[in-house]
């Protein structure tokens, strides 16, 4: 597994313009129709990580990338993924199928838990000193096996993150305030 992160506030607007002019058509599509300035950098700086990687580290045309039926992108060989949030921009590879996701550690309606916790993630929840570290702990856990499994957040709630063997899970916490998990699915 290896995996990067980085911050969108650590490049310049020629930076980026180059990034985006290194995309192939198909990305700048998608960023095109972005509206939100920090949205666009987000995709911009996503896909940059993911081209240079794939092409510095596994030695991977990027331009191979394909999309399954539930449109997570794939290539032979490498599993990858990746999630941002606010300035944050995760990419996570792995030769077995990986999920990641990101989230900033913030104050939120509690009512939230009611959408995406079973019983007892909720009352776990509920009980802890840090309710919103501990909700977004859930939060990212769900999200980054949904986005392993490659499917859609349909059934987020029954997922139980209290109940699921074999699996490699890793949190990173090397941003402060921000909650990294990645789950691996070793074959």
């Amino acid at each position: 597994m290896f995996y990067t992160y980085d911050n969108i506030n650590n490049y310049i607007d020629n930076d980026y313009i180059d990034m985006y002019n290194s995309l192939n058509i198909l990305d700048k599509n998608k960023i095109d129709k972005l509206i939100n300035t920090n949205d666009k950098k987000l995709a911009i700086l996503s896909k940059y990580l993911l081209k240079t990687i794939l092409s510095q580290k596994y030695h991977l045309d990027y331009n191979n990338i394909y999309y399954n039926e539930n449109s997570k992108p794939l290539i032979k060989g490498i599993y990858f993924n990746i999630s941002h949030s606010n300035d944050y921009v995760v990419v996570v590879f792995s030769s077995n199928k990986i999920g990641i996701d990101i989230e900033k550690v913030r104050e939120v309606n509690l009512n939230i838990i009611n959408y995406f916790c079973n019983d007892k993630e909720k009352d776990y929840i509920l009980k802890t000193d840090n309710k919103y570290k501990c909700l977004f702990k859930i939060y990212t856990f769900k999200e980054a096996y949904i986005k392993m499994l490659g499917n859609n957040l349909f059934n987020i709630k029954k997922i139980d993150s209290f109940n699921i063997d074999n699996l490699n899970i890793k949190r990173i916490d090397d941003i402060p305030e921000y909650i990294i998990t990645i789950i691996e699915k070793p074959e």
